[in-house]
């Protein structure tokens, strides 16, 4: 004979929400996760397009949506899901390096000791330069991180030899690629002529 198992009263309910719940909570997990992939391969285009749109408005509300970005990039740093996808994406039409520079109080301006830049020994540069190459990528067009990383720089390098410093400069290089038959009768990939421009400029003075 077979014996039916009989539920307490009300268990039926108490597992109804439970379930419910579990539901809720896995939603929110996979919807986090994939605006943190979003946000991590946001176009270019797009980054600029918020940023003036979002220098209307009032600074109470920019300081609360950077702290909201803030947040969920670095949970996307702290699981892995911060990678930028470029595997199917096409080939950058040009070779960029950035120039990051201190200016002092005697005057003058000194290029940073910094990975990918100045002189490296030939470990540094084919070994150990490679992390600051992906961090630089993390940062490329982030107004806000690269002004953070200037203050960075500035507590840093704070001192050379007796001057304080004054001011730390980000700027990019670059230097477009010449398609593959234009190279061949050039013997160079790359046109001749450098363009820059200034990515962030933040002052080492306290403003106090």
């Amino acid at each position: 004979m077979k014996t039916r198992s009989v539920l307490p009263l009300g268990s039926g309910r108490q597992q109804r929400p439970l379930a419910m719940w579990k539901k809720v909570l896995i939603s929110v997990f996979a919807v986090l996760n994939i605006c943190c992939v979003l946000i991590s391969n946001k176009p270019n285009w797009l980054e600029r397009a918020s940023e003036r749109v979002s220098s209307g408005w009032d600074p109470y509300t920019q300081w609360r949506i950077q702290q909201l970005q803030w947040g969920l990039r670095t949970y996307a740093f702290l699981v892995g899901l911060d990678n930028y996808w470029t595997l199917f994406s096409y080939l950058p039409r040009f070779n960029h390096w950035y120039s990051i520079t201190a200016t002092y109080t005697d005057g003058s301006t000194r290029l940073l000791p910094l990975p990918m830049q100045g002189d490296r020994t030939f470990w540094e540069r084919y070994f150990f330069d490679f992390r600051a190459a992906k961090y630089y990528l993390n940062i490329y067009n982030q107004t806000f991180l690269m002004d953070r990383y200037g203050r960075y720089l500035c507590k840093r390098f704070a001192e050379y030899g007796s001057a304080q410093a004054v001011s730390v400069t980000i700027e990019l290089y670059h230097q477009n690629i010449l398609p593959r038959e234009v190279a061949r009768k050039r013997h160079t990939p790359v046109e001749p002529q450098a363009y820059h421009r200034t990515f962030s400029h933040v002052s080492c003075l306290d403003p106090g």
